[in-house]
């Protein structure tokens, strides 16, 4: 039961002095699913003496006068009057804490996550050298025969967007910024369009409605195709 509600629990807990007065702790300030445990703890301490800690620490999780739960690190110890047993309780809202421990876990992740893109893509990349190469002479090659040079040509074609793919997914590793220029739409997309029949497959087909006349836009070309490559994929499954 409350006896004592200061500036510092209102400001964390939210409510007024005269709210929290009388009410008892666990349905105030502890969220329903941990109630049990710490009505459970504070009957044991009340019923064995002999095992009462005077002093306990421990990171725990709290509920605000909004419903809202957050964590806190807590500081009990008992203080022992002719009227009974006080608990007297220092709070620690860990909610900041908590916030930058996650912002440092996940620039460690970008970290790594940029290590390993940098040498896969650089990987990736020779072998998209070897298809182009071995691409480009069966071309030369296939001169007389306009259905493999169609194929060849697709396939050239998406090596080399795989290979501006590459770059990207290099540059992000490298942490460089983009390189937006002026696109024009209409053609980036006609030109995607055999890679994306091939991506999304034979069941579905897929009609090219560009808009009328000259529609640029500013944006990295590399970034463009590969969200449209997913908006197509999305499609697909």
């Amino acid at each position: 039961c409350v006896v004592e509600w200061n500036s510092s629990s209102r400001q964390i807990f939210g409510g007024s002095r005269e709210e929290a007065l009388g009410q008892i702790f666990g349905e105030l300030a502890i969220p329903e699913n941990y109630r049990h445990d710490h009505n459970r703890g504070v009957a044991k301490y009340a019923a064995r003496p002999d095992l009462r800690v005077r002093f306990s620490r421990r990171d725990l999780v709290a509920m605000r006068r909004d419903g809202t739960t957050f964590p806190v690190e807590v500081t009990v110890w008992p203080i022992v009057t002719e009227d009974g047993v006080v608990f007297s309780s220092y709070i620690r809202d860990l909610s900041e804490m908590r916030e930058l421990e996650g912002r440092l876990q996940q620039a460690f992740k970008m970290e790594t996550l940029g290590q390993i893109t940098g040498g896969i893509a650089h990987d990736f990349n020779n072998l998209l050298s070897v298809i182009l190469g071995t691409a480009d002479m069966l071309r030369e090659a296939a001169e007389n025969t306009p259905s493999q040079r169609e194929g060849l040509d697709q396939i050239i074609k998406a090596s080399e967007l795989g290979s501006t793919l590459v770059r990207r997914l290099m540059a992000f590793a490298r942490r460089q910024p983009l390189a937006p220029r002026n696109l024009d739409l209409n053609r980036i997309v006609a030109e995607m369009v055999p890679m994306l029949q091939q991506t999304v497959g034979e069941r579905i087909s897929i009609e090219l409605v560009v808009h009328d006349g000259q529609l640029d836009a500013f944006a990295d070309a590399a970034q463009f195709n590969t969200a449209v490559l997913n908006l197509a994929i999305n499609v697909r499954d």
